[in-house]
């Protein structure tokens, strides 16, 4: 399964990130990681790996991966190697999970592999809300989370400010139309 998490900064997807690899590991699952995780048990991941045995049966947790997957370096050898292994994930038993702002930054031969896209969307008062598609069928289910008690999940996660107040909203248009 491949599973993008995509959403403004701010709207909670490297929490979430964190709260699918520590069930990962809860449930005795190997996880490998390129994310800031607070929690141990789970292993960095790098190019080194790609083209190895260890992964396989295995969940990888990407937080913004622009140098395995961006969308703008297709022909490289990072984004190749990560294609190559996207393409494999079923016969290796492999779970990717990639947390982007925008899924159109990714590679779009590991785009159109997603089989699962959790759409983060407004935060308030420390709860996010959280659209899960699934891409074969278009089911979706709203969900909300709360993200406050995920923060001790990521190293030197902090509260992310409030979207801007009305005032400076205001203040933008003013100034503009001036």
């Amino acid at each position: 399964m491949i599973t993008v998490i995509e959403g403004p900064m701010g709207t909670g997807k490297t929490l979430i990130l964190a709260k699918l690899a520590k069930a990962d590991l809860d449930r005795g699952r190997k996880v490998y990681a390129l994310a800031p995780f607070a929690f141990e048990g789970w292993e960095e991941f790098s190019l080194d790996l790609l083209g190895s045995e260890r992964l396989r049966d295995c969940s990888i947790y990407l937080d913004t991966p622009c140098d395995f997957l961006d969308s703008h370096r297709t022909m490289s050898k990072t984004n190749t190697l990560m294609a190559y292994l996207t393409s494999q994930y079923r016969k290796r038993l492999i779970d990717l999970y990639i947390s982007v702002p925008n899924r159109d930054l990714i590679d779009k031969r590991v785009r159109r592999l997603v089989t699962t896209r959790i759409c983060c969307g407004p935060v308030s008062d420390g709860k996010g809300q959280v659209s899960i598609v699934d891409e074969s069928t278009g089911d979706h289910t709203e969900v909300e989370i709360d993200l406050v008690g995920l923060y001790p999940l990521v190293e030197g996660y902090q509260c992310p400010e409030e979207a801007p107040s009305r005032e400076t909203l205001d203040f933008i248009k003013r100034a503009l139309k001036e």
